[in-house]
């Protein structure tokens, strides 16, 4: 099966790190250099949400103050900010970039305003120009480029942002098992409380983060896994990390998998989806519902916990993948413009706008929703893993933030363009014909009747 997501990382870079936890030498690691050249100082955290609370105190937020999102948007934001002891205000998206609309700006920028927090959702640009302009020096703008390679942001005209936050989460660009970015443009505008300098080596998730790409392998693959399963399957004993590192090695060594290994990953993910049957939302995910996940989400907002220095082990994956990613690039908008040119034109669907953006995924958006389930279904038949994976709901339409936010707009057709989201697979292992088979299910889908 062709997975929703492959984790961005190149497991020979991952053999080298790893080859320090085994006591060889590869160097020390530093910033990479693709920050020396410009003025903006960067800070490597524990993880994407931490790198946002980071700089929302870093301007001095607190209680009473409002920080404008959009509705699609990642939960770990909202509890970023809910945890800085301000109120999410939740604005309505456009139906070109799927990112917060600047036509309803205006209307909810205030006196009690700190800043605007605009999504670059699946790798899409956010009108930032627009956001700006309007803005116009009120409140700092810090972009949640979470879903953006950090390869993309070094070209970015920074003039409009204050601060990018950036992921390092499996299922992103690049990933080290988890961490963040924070790139401060304007580091006169921050003054950041200390950070936790007891850097963690964060071995499992590294060794999760490679355990997951070897699962999510297309010749292993046999459906829905949670982004972090290899890092709980290292953490929970499933795997010894030694045979993690093993199982490493021979897909390099052989180019690929052995039947033995094969199979015994498949057996590993057969004994952990068992163990973990009982998961309310693996079901739901696996049956195709997704208008009943609202409810599985936790009752309050997730507590920030510590916001701790990105250890050295993670921060030389970073630096070594960066070369990488820059071919990664280039298939990724090849395979995205091949996906916008054959859905661009059908009626009954939002095509996110694209413009040479490099994607995370590609996404649609069925304006009939009943047509979307079908959709991932349809694809699911296909061997063609696709869904609304990361966010099934608009963040004001999940239970948990409720009590915690102010809606600000009329969110009709907003709620009916994320509820109608298909994410499609863009990476590594999907090709061009492929794409073109995914467009046709496609446009098969949202052109039938009854």
């Amino acid at each position: 099966m062709i997975a929703r997501f492959l984790p961005g990382i190149v497991v020979e870079n991952l053999l080298k790190v790893l080859g320090d936890w085994k006591g060889i030498r590869t160097g020390d690691y530093k910033n990479s250099d693709i920050f020396s050249s410009t003025d903006r100082k960067v800070i490597f955290v524990n993880s994407g949400r931490s790198a946002l609370y980071l700089a929302l105190k870093g301007i001095g937020v607190r209680t009473g103050d409002e920080i404008i999102i959009p509705a699609l948007t990642c939960p770990a934001v909202v509890d970023a900010i809910i945890s800085s002891g301000a109120t999410p205000v939740v604005l309505p998206v456009e139906t070109g970039s799927f990112g917060l609309d600047p036509l309803t700006l205006g209307e909810a920028i205030n006196s009690r305003t700190k800043a605007i927090i605009p999504t670059d959702i699946y790798g899409t640009r956010c009108r930032i120009s627009d956001i700006a302009e309007i803005n116009d020096g009120r409140a700092v703008i810090i972009e949640d480029s979470a879903q953006v390679s950090p390869v993309e942001l070094i070209s970015w005209n920074h003039r409009h942002s204050d601060a990018y936050i950036i992921s390092l989460n499996f299922d992103k660009p690049i990933t080290v098992g988890g961490g963040g970015i924070l790139i401060l443009n304007r580091p006169g505008l921050f003054s950041l409380p200390p950070i936790d300098r007891s850097i963690w080596q964060d071995v499992d998730d590294l060794f999760g983060a490679g355990l997951q790409r070897l699962l999510m392998d297309r010749a292993v693959y046999d459906g829905f896994l949670p982004m972090t399963a290899g890092r709980e399957m290292v953490s929970d004993g499933f795997i010894s990390r030694e045979k993690v590192f093993n199982l490493l090695r021979s897909y390099i060594e052989n180019n690929g998998y052995g039947d033995e290994q094969r199979d015994e990953l498949s057996k590993l993910a057969d004994r952990y989806s068992e163990q973990r049957s009982g998961s309310r939302l693996a079901n739901l995910i696996r049956r195709g519902l997704w208008g009943l996940i609202r409810p599985v989400f936790p009752p309050k907002p997730e507590a920030l916990g510590r916001v701790s220095e990105m250890g050295n082990l993670k921060r030389g994956l970073f630096n070594m993948s960066i070369k990488y990613f820059e071919n990664d690039r280039k298939l990724r908008q090849r395979l995205a413009e091949r996906y916008y040119m054959g859905l661009k034109d059908v009626e009954g669907i939002w095509v996110q706008r694209w413009q040479g953006d490099v994607l995370l995924r590609f996404s649609v958006s069925l304006s009939d929703r009943k047509k979307a389930r079908v959709l991932a279904k349809r694809l699911a038949s296909v061997d063609v893993e696709a869904g609304p994976f990361n966010y099934p709901a608009p963040i004001h339409r999940i239970p948990t933030y409720r009590n915690y936010i102010r809606v600000v707009g009329k969110m009709n057709e907003t709620e009916r363009l994320i509820e109608g989201l298909i994410n499609l697979p863009l990476h590594s292992q999907v090709c061009e014909d492929e794409v073109d088979r995914i467009v046709a299910v496609v446009r098969g889908v949202a052109t039938e009747r009854g």
